[in-house]
């Protein structure tokens, strides 16, 4: 097929008389959400006119959007976002194929290009695609045949499907309603009563039908078409005595009916009738497996003109890979050996293994659709307390519940509002207040003993804003886009909560998915959420951060100074966490971290304090950050996925463990061994090369390492202890500090607390003797000095 030209056009919509604030919505959330379906799109709204830029189709679809929000405002007081879902709903099938879409479910965005294999638009304007080859042979026969029949394995997407060219031909009104049904048969299980009227007693065994409804029509129009009965979900037994004409009819599970139901079934078809009947035969729940009627049904109706059979195959399996492996084995007849294997491999596949599988495309397309909807100017920057931080807000709430994510906040966030000198870090003369909000949400874990334990991720959305200047006397607004500040973290964070809901089997703790506003206000955001609105800050195991994720050497022009590389730090004190580091890159992480010793002012030092075990993910600072040079097509998408792979082994791996990580304050260093077995120790003095600290001396050390992480123990503040450590260590051949002691001390607390920074130490560069590396002992003064006031003068 020929390479569709996309032509780029700029259009400005009139409100007219219309109060803009009455279609763009209070803080533009309206408007918002209606540029969420168009994603492609370059959207600005001044005043009373909205101004659009994009590919034409798209450009054109949004003119016919708003048109139609200013005509139900025009009938109506007040729109809601449920006039934004009904308008989209209306307008989706006019839309071009997107360059970048979801993979919700099993048949949303299938990679194919080809435009005849679109099936529909579900919602924001996702395309729905036939993925495989037998996908693409069912659309087909369905357009030549009356009654079609679909049978294979699960996970093939055959109902999915078969709902989507359901609702096109309802949208198309090729009919008039949707008649969905399933015999109401336990799955292997009896589950006794069920309370509740018919209805609730009912959906639990059609909940697989209102899900694939909810993810094409909004909530509000699917509501209003099954009140009025457009769409009908009913068991197979309430179709006996009807005469189904004017509709798209599907039986579902048909393996678990009886010849004589699917006769009943299908001669309830009228005129302008469409029948699909779905179902596996590996799969009967029938107390008599030899009583399904759907293999007979297929024999007996072989070969008549107007019938068809597509049958699929373990090949067309779009869910999890493991399904396929899994149908296999079983076709194979191999049930107790797998269930052997897989119970007992499960924890020890990587991490990479289950990431991402059956996502076409892989995650790239994603994050930069996050990235450029985050960094859109009609956020303004994403400031703190800002309609544009609201914006960002929504979105990322809307994401997680698209995902399938459980909120734990409101659509509008945690809301607070501080004042500055309530944080670490600010003078206590500073009166500034902070208003932001949290998006939280939650993975539950698996394991019911430890499901109360937290894995904590997280990541600030926010931004510094906007920025006017004065040109030639002329006031000009500059918009700080922050791409990688923090829109790639934030990226990130969305997709690794909806790759850990959907593999969430293989996590034994909870996952908690933090996204932080106000991060450029001294973090705000995660001091709130750790100080004031999370109750059981004791149960999290470890906080995992990301910030600044998606800059590399790739990003820069050549000639650039730049060396942006995928880099992780994991505090003071975390042997055990450096072990599982180190495990994961021996596994063969697709993308390792450089281990680093310094890190950035961000949202885990807040838990560090704590003593929460930390990581820090990132690519480091770049002579973009917080300039309006930092923008999306800057990032290195690809990059990032590998990054977001080796954070979800990380949460995985910390998840499957049998003991909660050690707080940092009950971790001690690792033991070394004795003196008398590694030779002779010199000084710095005796050795041609001293030991040296990031290309310094020891001054180095103390400014870089042991200043920013030793802290005022709070008995010495009690009893009024200060005064000057001298500590001694030893320096290996291999960089490593081992041997610390106290020579000059001031009380055991203060004594204790250096010895633990100190030997947590990053490697040294190693001294050199004679061409070759020796042992060196050096020691340190650290000052513990007291204000007036009480506070510690060298730790805030």
């Amino acid at each position: 097929m020929a390479k569709r030209v996309i032509k780029e056009i700029e259009k400005s919509i009139e409100l007219g008389a219309i109060d803009p604030v009455d279609i763009l919505g209070v803080n533009n959330n309206l408007l918002y959400k209606l540029m969420a379906g168009f994603p492609t799109l370059r959207v600005i709204a001044r005043g009373s006119v909205i101004k659009a830029k994009g590919d034409q189709e798209s450009v054109l679809t949004f003119e016919k959007a708003v048109n139609d929000l200013i005509a139900t405002r025009m009938r109506k007081r007040k729109l809601s976002e449920d006039d934004i879902d009904e308008t989209l709903f209306n307008v989706r099938d006019m839309m071009p194929v997107a360059a970048e879409g979801s993979d919700k479910k099993e048949c949303d965005s299938t990679g194919n290009s080809d435009d005849e294999h679109i099936i529909g638009y579900a919602n924001e304007g996702r395309t729905i695609k036939a993925r495989t080859k037998n996908q693409v042979k069912f659309v087909e026969q369905y357009t030549k045949n009356d009654l079609l029949f679909a049978v294979g394995p699960a996970g093939t997407g055959k109902t999915y499907v078969a709902i989507a060219l359901a609702v096109r031909a309802l949208k198309n009104k090729e009919v008039r309603r949707i008649i969905l049904t399933r015999p109401a048969v336990e799955a292997g299980e009896k589950l006794g009563f069920l309370p509740g009227d018919m209805k609730d007693k009912l959906d639990p065994y059609l909940q697989p039908l209102y899900d694939a409804l909810i993810d094409m029509i909004p909530p509000q129009k699917l509501k209003s078409l099954m009140s009025d009965g457009t769409i009908q979900i009913a068991p197979l037994a309430y179709m006996r005595g009807r005469t189904l004409e004017n509709a798209f009819v599907i039986l579902d599970e048909a393996q678990n009916t009886s010849l004589s139901q699917i006769k009943m079934f299908l001669t309830r078809m009228g005129n302008n009738a469409k029948f699909i009947i779905t179902g596996d035969t590996t799969q009967i729940d029938l107390p008599n497996k030899a009583d399904s009627g759907l293999a007979k049904a297929l024999e007996l109706l072989k070969g008549i003109k107007g019938i068809a059979t597509v049958q699929f195959t373990k090949e067309d399996i779009v869910r999890h890979p493991l399904v396929g492996r899994i149908v296999k084995a079983f076709e194979e007849k191999m049930l107790p050996m797998v269930l052997t294997l897989l119970l007992a491999c499960m924890s020890l596949v990587p991490g990479w293994c289950q990431f991402m599988q059956g996502v076409e495309g892989g995650l790239a397309p994603r994050f930069k659709h996050h990235v450029e909807f985050l960094c859109n100017d009609t956020l303004m920057g994403r400031a703190a307390g800002s309609s544009g931080e609201l914006a960002a807000a929504h979105y990322i709430y809307d994401k997680l519940v698209e995902y399938g994510v459980t909120p734990i906040t409101p659509r509008n966030g945690d809301d607070f509002l501080l004042t500055a000198n309530q944080l670490p870090g600010f003078e206590e003369n500073v009166k500034d207040t902070i208003h932001s909000r949290n998006i939280v949400a939650i993975i539950e874990g698996t394991d019911p003993a430890l499901k109360d334990e937290y894995i904590l991720i997280g990541a600030h959305y926010d931004n510094v804003g906007v920025n006017t200047i004065d040109v030639n006397g002329k006031p000009r607004t500059e918009i700080f886009p922050g791409a990688d500040a923090n829109a790639s973290g934030t990226a990130m964070l969305i997709e690794l909560a909806r790759e850990i809901e959907c593999s969430r089997i293989m996590f034994r703790r909870s996952v908690i998915v933090a996204f932080f506003g106000a991060g450029c206000q001294n973090q705000a955001g995660s001091w709130y959420f750790l100080n004031r609105s999370f109750g059981q800050v004791g149960n999290i195991t470890l906080m995992i951060d990301l910030n600044m994720v998606g800059r590399s050497m790739q990003s820069y022009a050549s000639g650039s100074a730049a060396n942006n590389e995928f880099s992780i730090f994991t505090g003071v004190v975390n042997w055990e966490l450096n072990k599982i580091v180190d495990q994961i890159k021996e596994m063969g992480a697709v993308l390792e971290p450089k281990s680093i010793s310094i890190d950035m002012q961000s949202d885990h030092r807040n838990f560090h304090s704590s003593g929460i075990p930390v990581v820090l993910i990132t690519t480091g600072m770049h002579r973009d950050f917080m300039t309006t040079r930092d923008v999306p097509g800057k990032l290195d998408y690809q990059q990032m996925e590998g990054i977001a792979q080796f954070t979800y082994s990380l949460a995985q791996a910390v998840s499957e463990r049998d003991q909660k990580l050690k707080s940092i304050k009950d971790q001690s260093y690792e033991p070394v061994a004795s003196e008398d077995t590694r030779g002779r120790i010199y000084t710095q003095h005796e050795v041609d090369t001293p030991a040296s600290y990031l290309h310094s001396d020891e001054i180095q050390f103390l400014e870089k390492w042991v200043y920013p992480y030793v802290k005022f123990p709070e008995s010495a503040l009690r009893n009024g202890d200060s005064g000057r450590v001298t500590a001694e260590f030893v320096i290996e051949k291999d960089g490593k500090v081992s041997n610390v002691k106290i020579v000059r001390g001031v009380s055991e607390d203060i004594d204790t607390e250096v010895v633990k920074v100190i030997s947590a130490s990053p490697k040294w560069k190693p001294a050199v003797l004679n061409r070759e590396k020796v042992r060196v002992r050096t020691s340190v003064n650290v000052d513990f000095r007291l204000r007036k006031k009480g506070k510690f003068g060298l730790k805030k």
